[in-house]
């Protein structure tokens, strides 16, 4: 699909407003309340992470149309890409739903007599970390075949400064974040990205021919 970069403005807005909200909630409900919270939004997204291929497998709930070079010999490669990352979103909102439900449970531990000025001010500083967080995660799913123009809006909007910690996210995380990396880098007109993006393809098993099929069709 296509972002009009022309909503940047909007889409920045929302990201500061999210940051802001997660600051003052930090602040009143304390560092304590606020670790809990991050643990589970990990696991969350470590739980989402593994079974993800598995569902994508079962089910194609992207798009065939708007999947990223959908009218070449490529099409199936690059689609289950599309519908792997339109899964892991779709989980990981689905799971956070569910948290959000069950999150009266945990105001038990609100009841412990740790609420001082220390507890809120590290709440803060925890709900500003918390929502760094969600800009990453937030850019890489801009950066994912999910979103055809990605550049170009990540370019207009303040998001594009988490570049750099994306960057070392991918590293950490390894093969499976450099694959969509790879993709975005497909669909830049530079010569130096698209080289990268040919000896990706070719490292993923595509054969010369179809390669030159595609190459031919879709980016030159």
């Amino acid at each position: 699909m296509i972002i009009n970069s022309q909503y940047a403005i909007f889409f920045d807005l929302i990201l500061i407003a999210v940051l802001g909200i997660l600051i003052i909630d930090g602040y009143r409900k304390g560092f304590f309340y606020k670790i809990l919270s991050c643990l589970s939004f990990f696991l969350v997204l470590f739980i989402c992470w593994r079974i993800t291929p598995a569902i994508a497998d079962v089910f194609a709930v992207f798009p065939k149309e708007l999947a990223p070079y959908a009218k070449t010999n490529l099409a199936a490669f690059f689609y289950g890409y599309a519908n792997r990352a339109l899964i892991f979103v779709l989980l990981t909102a689905a799971f956070m739903l569910l948290l959000l439900v069950l999150r009266p449970l945990s105001k038990l531990f609100q009841k412990m007599p740790v609420i001082s000025t220390i507890n809120a001010v590290l709440g803060m500083a925890f709900g500003l970390v918390q929502g760094m967080l969600v800009v990453l995660i937030v850019y890489f799913v801009l950066n994912t075949p999910l979103v055809s123009n990605s550049k170009e809006f990540i370019s207009a909007s303040l998001i594009r400064y988490a570049k750099p910690f994306n960057d070392e996210v991918v590293l950490l995380a390894g093969d499976v974040l450099n694959d969509y990396q790879m993709i975005e880098k497909g669909e830049n007109a530079d010569t130096k990205s698209l080289q990268e993006f040919k000896v990706w393809l070719a490292a993923k098993g595509i054969s010369d021919s179809d390669l030159a099929e595609f190459i031919l069709s879709a980016v030159n």
